[in-house]
């Protein structure tokens, strides 16, 4: 997990649970009735506060945020890419690949998520489709070092 952050509160799930279900305090029906306008400030909000807690190295918590954000604006390729990048800190591969898979449907050249996607099936022994992901990776970025790396590990 992340850095004491997590420890002191005893449970990560329970908290990921109670701050999922209150976005900007509103109860799940009342999102729906916000003007769009808002409803995107609110996610990009709930973004960054996701992306200070993944800086602070607190995985949990960025999840978190990234959740809300997304119950806000389903339709952002970035927010889930790094809610499975958060996924792969916290070994989730199974959330991690279905994340990026998400932001794949929303942006299919994603090259951030395919790399995820290929890290979170190679982990999961989905080998086959990990070297996919990795070989997409490459084909629209031929130096990505990093795909190239777990293209060779996996491939080895």
């Amino acid at each position: 997990g992340g850095g004491q952050a997590g420890v002191a509160t005893g449970g990560c799930a329970a908290d990921a649970a109670s701050s999922e279900s209150d976005v900007a305090g509103l109860a799940p029906g009342d999102i729906a009735k916000l003007p769009r306008e808002r409803r995107l400030e609110l996610a990009a909000e709930e973004k960054t506060k996701g992306n200070e807690s993944f800086q602070a190295h607190d995985w949990s918590e960025a999840i978190a945020h990234y959740t809300r954000s997304l119950r806000l604006d389903q339709g952002s390729a970035a927010v889930y890419a790094n809610r499975s990048l958060a996924h792969i800190k916290e070994k989730n591969w199974r959330a991690a690949e279905s994340d990026a898979t998400a932001a794949l449907e929303i942006q299919g050249d994603y090259t951030k998520a395919l790399l995820r996607r290929g890290i979170a099936r190679r982990r999961m022994g989905k080998h086959a489709l990990a070297v996919s992901d990795f070989r997409a990776v490459l084909s629209a970025e031929p130096g990505h070092r990093e795909a190239k790396d777990y293209l060779r590990a996996s491939t080895i």
